[in-house]
C-alpha cells in the first residue's frame, strides 16, 4: 500500500479547485454557497442556496445541463422535515461533481419517501414538472 504525502493530498485538492472554478468560470451556472472537495473521494460537493422547488430544480438543471453522465435522486434527511435534491455527474478532467439544494419536505411531492430513504429522480422530473412551476 502506497502513503499518500501531504504534499500529493495538497495536490489533488488544487487540481479539484481548479476544475470546480475553470466550471463556474466558463458556465452560466447557479451559484453555490458551499463547495467542498474530498481528494480521498475524488468529489467536489456543491450546495446551492436556492429556495423552493422551482427555484433549486432550475439550479441543478443549471449545472446538470455542463455536466455528463447525470443522475439525480431525492434524499429525505433523517429527521425528515426536508429533502435534498441532489444532481451527481463529472465535470472536466472526469472530476466527479454532487450538486444539491434542499427543499421542505411534503407527502403530495414526495410520496412514500421515508425518513433517511433515497430515491432515483429521471432528469425530466425536475426539468418539465418542478423547474419553472409555481411548486
Amino acid at each position: 500500500m502506497t502513503t499518500i504525502t501531504h504534499c500529493q493530498r495538497m495536490r489533488d485538492m488544487l487540481a479539484l479547485l481548479e476544475v470546480i472554478r475553470a466550471h463556474l468560470a466558463a458556465y452560466p451556472v447557479a451559484a453555490p454557497v458551499n463547495v467542498s472537495a474530498d481528494v480521498f473521494d475524488g468529489l467536489v460537493s456543491v450546495q446551492l442556496g436556492e429556495t423552493g422547488l422551482s427555484a433549486v430544480a432550475e439550479g441543478l438543471l443549471s449545472w446538470a445541463d455542463t455536466l455528463t453522465d447525470c443522475t439525480a435522486e431525492a434524499w429525505r434527511v433523517p429527521h425528515g422535515n426536508s429533502v435534498h435534491l441532489l444532481i451527481n455527474g463529472r465535470a472536466a478532467a472526469a472530476v466527479a461533481v454532487r450538486i444539491y439544494g434542499a427543499v421542505a419536505y411534503d407527502p403530495a411531492i414526495f410520496p412514500g419517501l421515508a425518513p433517511g430513504d433515497r430515491q432515483a429522480l429521471p432528469l425530466d422530473r425536475l426539468r418539465g414538472r418542478w423547474g419553472g412551476a409555481a411548486a
